[in-house]
């Protein structure tokens, strides 16, 4: 999977079967032993909108740096 990045949107796809009907019927006088289940099945897609935002201590670091050169600037003035 690629990296996400800060700021955009990503729309991801997913496809999954959907429960549709279970068929629960006795099955007495067949000759079929037990008493299977049917299940109906359907194949159904969604679309998930994902927002990235930036991770706090990413955000921290920058801020940090940026301060780290103001004083260093105002250190160097003097």
């Amino acid at each position: 999977m690629d990296t996400l990045v800060a700021g955009q949107s990503y729309i991801m796809q997913v496809n999954y079967p959907k429960l549709l009907d279970v068929n629960s019927a006795l099955f007495t006088g067949t000759g079929i032993s037990g008493n299977p289940v049917g299940l109906a099945y359907d194949n159904s897609t969604t679309f998930i909108n994902i927002q990235a935002i930036p991770e706090p201590a990413g955000t921290a670091l920058a801020v940090g740096l940026v301060m780290v050169g103001l004083l260093g600037l105002r250190r160097g003035r003097r």
